[in-house]
């Protein structure tokens, strides 16, 4: 179906966005930055607390606009954040400041996307939750698997590739949900189950 086929590839794109961007931070901020042991142990801190908070206002974000509206509002964010981190490669501040905030969009981007799989089993399937959710977070795995082989051999050519590449595959999911006819915007009513 073309939900399904939307889902998969958004959620490629999710897992993808998420190793390359951990792994490009790593980089630069060693590679470019020289942050100590000390500066990386602190970021690593910092990280988790704020994917938490934003995946702690992704349910408020959800309620208040609905799932599909955020997932791709908060891909088309995520995308032009990304983009944006190549304007300030060259700055530590300004670049741990942008680069972090990928992960506020990524964080209510994987949240809202995590609530789409069930409407099309339910749709589409008797029983099919487990599946529908298997395939989608075999895509989830997929791009986290892909993303560091790209990573280092993009980073040693530029270090803006990684970001670029991002930006791409992002603008990417969101065209190729345009092309099979589902919404950015409006949330599907909810679905009748087929047993029903």
């Amino acid at each position: 179906s073309p939900e399904l086929q939307s889902i998969i590839v958004t959620q490629f794109a999710l897992g993808y966005v998420y190793g390359n961007v951990f792994q490009a931070q790593v980089f630069h901020w060693t590679e470019e930055f020289e942050f100590s042991v000390e500066d990386m142990g602190t970021l690593t801190i910092i990280m988790p607390c704020i994917i938490a908070i934003c995946l702690g206002m992704s349910g408020v974000i959800m309620t208040m606009f609905g799932p599909v509206r955020s997932v791709y509002v908060s891909m088309i964010c995520m995308g032009a954040n990304c983009a944006l981190v190549m304007a300030v490669l060259d700055t530590s501040a300004g670049f741990t400041i942008i680069s972090m905030l990928v992960w506020l969009w990524h964080s209510i981007a994987v949240n809202a996307h995590n609530t789409l799989p069930p409407a099309v089993a339910i749709k589409y399937t008797v029983n099919g939750l487990g599946v529908i959710n298997g395939i989608s977070m075999f895509a989830y795995a997929a791009g986290q698997a892909v993303a560091p082989l790209l990573v280092s051999v993009m980073y040693e050519a530029e270090t803006w590739l990684p970001w670029m590449s991002c930006a791409i595959v992002v603008s990417f999911s969101v065209v190729f949900r345009i092309l099979r006819g589902q919404p950015l915007f409006v949330d599907p009513p909810p679905p009748v189950p087929l047993h029903a």
